[in-house]
């Protein structure tokens, strides 16, 4: 369950998801914004206005750690599951003006095509974001705050590899002056953008993850370390310089997925339930759908490692509840006959059995209020497998 007391959050692989259709039952699982209001303290800059320094050695920033995280000696170590942390912007921080956004990470063995290791969120996503796109190091910045297409610009450098066992330093400058945007990998210049729109929200500074569609999404595998922000676009020696003073001494931290809380992946892939004409008369009452789409047939849960998501079909048409990745509706645990889903606004508890591609969900909880008559026609069913792959 996500705790302000102890956790921050990939911009998106939203070029590969639709946009959640105007669905009135989107409310059957409430909301999934980000934390917010959890009392982090404004991080002032460590030497005048030069940088601010977030995470790591000379940080007085308060830092929030959630989730499949840890935090020890300014090391952020995560599980790219559900582990984050996050802290508030520095102020007088602005990513319409020239800044860079640096730090050291390793790359966990087994991580995925999108990861961030330094954000900044807005109310839907973010207005930059340093880390992973399509398995490359890679400097994304966004002219809105949408996942809508069209909408993210990247300087993309080589594919990242395996990097578990050493450091890398990842630097994005965005130049306003020069309207350009630039990553730099150990020091050295891998992609030039050009790109002057930028835009400013007012959301945290995720470390080890972001925010997609108002959710978190995109956590970091491995470990991350040295964050800092500059109000200025450095130059290639100024980061050079950076590299040689702050290199972390030894080898990253890792911190493996507990997979016995997730039931060793014995859920992993799409389960589906189509509804009957009874529940569409029902559900239709509360539904809006767009302009030449195909009926509602019935909905679909997906699960993958310790996430899951919530998505429904139209015909062959699959509209998901939460966006990306995979709809990303959050984490779950299972212990014994009790699943739990976490979509980081409410718990809902399952009591679930397992009969070969058949599972039967009972709706027991719904974090404290009453469970509405939505949620147990949503998802108090019985479904079948209909693939072992939890991507659509």
């Amino acid at each position: 369950m996500i705790r302000c007391d102890t956790r921050v959050m990939n911009t998106s692989s939203n070029t590969h998801s639709r946009r959640p259709s105007p669905l009135i039952m989107i409310a059957l699982v409430g909301s999934m914004g980000f934390l917010s209001g959890c009392g982090s303290i404004s991080p002032t800059p460590s030497t005048g206005t030069d940088e601010w320094v977030l995470l790591g050695p000379g940080s007085d920033s308060t830092i929030s750690v959630e989730g499949g995280a840890e935090l020890m000696d300014g090391t952020l170590s995560l599980d790219g599951q559900t582990g984050f942390a996050k802290t508030s912007a520095p102020e007088g921080f602005r990513t319409t003006e020239s800044f860079t956004a640096s730090a050291w990470v390793s790359v966990a063995a087994d991580f995925g095509p999108f990861a961030t290791a330094i954000s900044q969120i807005g109310d839907v996503a973010g207005s930059f974001y340093l880390g992973l796109a399509d398995g490359a190091f890679a400097f994304s910045m966004k002219d809105a705050d949408t996942n809508d297409d069209g909408h993210t610009y990247r300087a993309v450098g080589a594919p990242a590899g395996a990097s578990q066992d050493r450091w890398v330093h990842l630097a994005g400058v965005y130049d306003a002056q020069a309207s350009t945007m630039t990553l730099y990998v150990d020091g050295e210049e891998e992609a030039s953008e050009a790109f002057g729109d930028p835009i400013q929200v007012d959301g945290d500074v995720v470390i080890g993850g972001a925010q997609s569609h108002g959710n978190a999404s995109d956590f970091w595998g491995g470990a991350v370390t040295a964050v800092e922000l500059r109000p200025t676009a450095m130059t290639a020696d100024e980061i050079g310089a950076i590299v040689d003073d702050t290199r972390p001494e030894g080898a990253p931290p890792t911190r493996p997925v507990d997979a016995s809380t997730y039931g060793e992946g014995v859920l992993d892939g799409t389960w589906d339930s189509a509804f009957t004409p009874d529940e569409l008369a029902l559900i239709q009452e509360d539904l809006e759908t767009e302009s030449g789409m195909s009926p509602l047939t019935s909905t679909r849960l997906g699960f993958s490692g310790p996430r899951w998501w919530l998505g429904f079909m139209f015909g062959d048409e699959l509209w998901l509840l939460n966006g990306v990745p995979e709809g990303d509706g959050g984490v779950f645990t299972i212990d014994g006959d009790v699943l739990t889903t976490d979509n980081g606004h409410d718990v809902l508890t399952y009591t679930w059995s397992l009969d070969g591609n058949r599972l039967a969900l009972t709706l027991v909880g719904c974090d404290g209020r009453p469970c509405d008559d939505m949620e147990r026609l949503m998802t108090e069913r019985t479904f079948t497998r209909s693939g072992t792959d939890a991507t659509y």
